[in-house]
């Protein structure tokens, strides 16, 4: 099989029940990326179940045919140059984000990665590293928009409202029918106040930073890393005025702090 894979990457796929469905679906969380328990005094230590379960799918679809993989790697670092030049977009204007973007994309510092199939690890991690960097970002933008709460401000964007209204109304349903209390509104009968909205989109932009982090540290272990980026970025560049600043970044500090919160 070393003429087909390198001989890493068959001890990775060939020789890895977990990617050839000898082992049941539910192993990929207990084993490490070779195949091993993780529990094993002979693991590897390598505890990467998204990237062990995207090998999983490559071989459902073509066994192992290694064309595919090298396809499913190639379509990956695509997604990634785009993820890059979005990222360089929030970072700085004009026509540099598309350059960095083209370097990035012909760099042969990334032929390993991309070449290689257990490089996968590293593709995956960096798209959910990026996403969650974006996601942080669009966080951010909500975050420094949002009005004192004391005020109360309408907008004329009639449909974003009612979209929060409908999901505030969800939200209040499914606390009330889980008998956990009721949850507090100020939108006083109004389809929605710019408060409200811009206080939903903040929430739910965070909440998408840490699922993708999630699965950057489940694709590749140093993927946990990017918190502490997003809590540089939010430093750096976030408006030093918004209220929420301080209470927001807590969360991502207490996280980086106690990586085992992860697994709760």
């Amino acid at each position: 099989m070393c003429d087909s894979f390198m001989c890493v990457s068959s001890r990775a796929i060939v020789n890895n029940p977990d990617v050839t469905r000898a082992a049941p679906l539910t192993d990929i969380w207990t084993n490490d990326f070779w195949g091993t328990p993780i529990g094993s005094s002979s693991s590897h230590g390598s505890y990467r179940p998204l990237c062990v379960a995207s090998f999983r799918l490559n071989h459902w679809t073509g066994g192992l045919d290694p064309k595919g993989y090298h396809a499913a790697n190639v379509l990956l670092h695509c997604a990634v140059t785009y993820l890059v030049y979005a990222v360089y977009r929030t970072l700085m204007p004009g026509r540099r984000p598309a350059a960095a973007a083209a370097v990035f994309a012909v760099h042969p510092v990334h032929a390993e990665a991309v070449a290689g199939v257990v490089g996968r690890a590293d593709l995956l991690a960096c798209l959910f590293y990026l996403a969650a960097f974006l996601c942080y970002a669009a966080h951010v933008r909500h975050r420094d928009r949002t009005p004192d709460p004391r005020r109360r401000v309408v907008c004329c964007d009639a449909g974003c409202h009612r979209r929060t209204y409908r999901l505030g109304s969800a939200v209040r349903t499914v606390f009330a029918a889980l008998g956990l209390g009721t949850c507090s509104s100020d939108l006083d009968g109004l389809p929605g106040g710019v408060t409200e909205c811009c206080a939903v989109r903040e929430w739910a932009c965070l909440a998408a930073t840490l699922l993708m982090a999630a699965a950057s540290m489940l694709a590749k272990e140093t993927g946990l890393t990017v918190l502490a980026v997003c809590a540089v970025y939010d430093v750096l560049f976030a408006s030093k005025q918004s209220p929420n600043k301080v209470r927001h970044l807590s969360v991502i500090i207490t996280i980086v702090d106690n990586p085992n919160n992860c697994y709760c």
